[in-house]
C-alpha cells in the first residue's frame, strides 16, 4: 500500500510539473518524501520545481542531499526501475551547480553496469558522458564516446536530442567547425518532429561552442535566421548579443550583467568566461574579470579543479609558472588569491581549505611551515623576502609579485 501510494503521488507530481504546476507539485514531492526519505528522484524534482521558481539555495541543498544519499546507499530497491532517469536528472543538476566532476562520476559509474542492450536503449547517459568529454576530458575519450554514439541508430524519439547535441559538439573538436555546422543543418531540416526549444538549443549551443573557439563563421547567420530573438530564451539572448558584438566587431557595446540572474552557474561562468576571451566589451574588462573570480569562488576545491582547466580566461585564475615545483597546497593558495581577488582571507577559510579543518592549534603549525616554504620558493623567483603573512585573523597577501610571476633583477 505504501509503495502503491508513492507511486501515485510521484505519478500526480509528473503531471503538475508538465502542467507548469510548480507550487502544487512541490506539496505532493514533500509528501513523496514523508513516505521515502531517501527516495533520490523525489529530491532531483523537488529540486527543479525550486530551479524553475528561482529559489536557488533550496536547489543547491535538495541537489547535493540527493548526491549525498546516491554516494551513501545508491539507488534504492523501490527506485531501481527508473535507476537511468534519476542519474541524469542528477548529473544534469549537479553540472548547473558546477559540480561537473561529480556529474561525470555518476555518469561513468552508471553507465559501466549497464548491459550491451541497455547501454544501447538508454543513449541519454553516453550522449552525456560524450557532451562532457568535450569539455572535461582527453581527446581520446571523446573519440571513444563518438564512435560508440555514431554506431547506435537513430530513433526518431524526442530524447535524440541529447544525442545530436552531443554529436555537434564532438564534431566541432574531432573535425572541424565545417562538420559540426553541416549536421546542425542537417537536423534543423530533416528531423521536423523535434520541438522548437530543442532545435534552439542545438542551434545557439553550436554558435556558442563556436565563439569559445574565437570563430564567428558567417554560415551561422543561417542558423541563428531560423529564429526570432525576441522568442528565444535567457541564455540564447546572451550568445545571440555576444555573437553579434564579436563578428561586428562593435567597440561601443555594454554588457548588462544582470542579463546573468536566473542562468545556472556553469552557464554563468562560461558565458563571462567566453567574453573575457574574446576580448569584447572592453571598457568593462574589470568589472567582468571580478564577477568571473566571484562565480568561481562559489564553486568547492574539486568542482574548481575540474572547471579551471576548461576556462579560455584561465590565465586570470590559474597560479602562474614560476619556475619552481609547488606543492599542491601552495598552489591552493595561490589560487586562492587570484579567484578572490582579495589581499587577505580568513585563516578559518584557509585551514578548511587546505586541511579540512578549523584554524586550530595543529593546523596552525601545518599553515605555518607551507608558508615558510612558500615564501622561501617565491622569493628565489622575486627576489621579495615576504610574500605572504598573517595579520588580523587572516593569510596575507603582502606583495604581488607573487601572484605575477614577475623576477625581480
Amino acid at each position: 500500500m505504501r509503495q502503491s501510494q508513492f507511486n501515485d503521488l510521484r505519478n500526480l507530481a509528473h503531471e503538475q510539473m508538465r502542467r507548469g504546476e510548480f507550487n502544487s507539485a512541490k506539496t505532493v514531492l514533500a509528501d513523496m518524501l514523508s513516505i521515502e526519505p531517501h527516495a533520490i528522484e523525489a529530491l532531483c524534482d523537488l529540486a527543479a520545481c525550486y530551479y524553475t521558481t528561482y529559489q536557488f539555495d533550496e536547489f543547491k541543498a535538495l541537489t547535493e542531499k540527493a548526491y549525498l544519499i546516491l554516494s551513501k546507499f545508491g539507488i534504492l530497491p523501490f527506485e531501481k526501475d527508473r535507476s537511468v532517469s534519476i542519474v541524469l536528472k542528477l548529473g544534469k543538476a549537479l553540472e548547473e551547480l558546477g559540480a561537473v566532476d561529480k556529474s561525470i562520476k555518476i555518469y561513468k559509474t552508471s553507465y559501466a553496469v549497464l548491459t550491451e542492450e541497455e547501454q544501447i536503449k538508454h543513449i541519454k547517459i553516453l550522449s552525456q558522458k560524450l557532451r562532457l568529454a568535450c569539455d572535461f576530458e582527453h581527446k581520446s575519450s571523446v573519440l571513444q564516446y563518438y564512435q560508440q554514439l555514431e554506431a547506435i541508430p537513430v530513433k526518431g524519439l524526442d530524447s535524440d536530442v541529447d544525442r545530436f547535441h552531443a554529436l555537434i559538439k564532438a564534431d566541432g573538436i574531432l573535425v572541424g567547425p565545417t562538420m559540426a555546422i553541416q549536421r546542425c543543418h542537417y537536423i534543423l531540416e530533416n528531423y521536423q518532429y523535434l520541438p522548437e526549444e530543442h532545435m534552439q538549443w542545438l542551434s545557439f549551443d553550436l554558435v556558442f561552442d563556436l565563439l569559445r573557439m574565437d570563430l564567428a563563421i558567417p554560415s551561422l547567420e543561417k542558423i541563428l535566421g531560423r529564429f526570432s530573438y525576441e522568442a528565444v530564451g535567457p541564455f540564447e539572448k546572451l550568445v545571440w548579443d555576444i555573437y553579434k558584438v564579436f563578428s561586428e566587431k562593435n567597440k561601443k557595446a555594454v554588457f548588462d550583467s544582470t542579463a546573468l540572474v536566473g542562468l545556472n552557474l556553469m552557464s554563468s561562468i562560461k558565458l563571462v568566461d567566453t567574453i573575457l576571451s574574446l576580448k569584447i566589451y572592453e571598457s568593462q574588462m574589470g568589472e567582468l574579470t571580478n564577477k568571473l573570480k566571484m562565480l568561481l569562488s562559489s564553486l568547492s576545491q574539486d568542482s574548481r579543479k575540474s572547471i579551471l582547466p576548461m576556462l579560455k580566461a584561465k590565465d586570470l585564475f590559474v597560479a602562474p609558472e614560476l619556475d619552481i615545483n609547488l606543492t599542491k597546497n601552495e598552489t591552493l593558495i595561490l589560487e586562492s588569491f587570484l579567484i578572490s581577488g582579495s589581499d587577505s582571507i580568513e585563516l578559518e577559510k584557509i585551514c578548511g581549505l587546505l586541511y579540512g579543518s578549523t584554524a586550530d592549534l595543529h593546523a596552525m603549525g601545518r599553515l605555518k611551515v607551507s608558508l615558510s616554504r612558500l615564501n622561501k620558493k617565491l622569493f628565489a623567483r622575486t627576489g621579495e623576502a615576504q610574500s605572504f603573512g598573517f595579520r588580523n585573523g587572516a593569510l596575507v597577501l603582502l606583495q604581488k609579485t607573487a601572484l605575477t610571476g614577475r623576477k625581480i633583477s
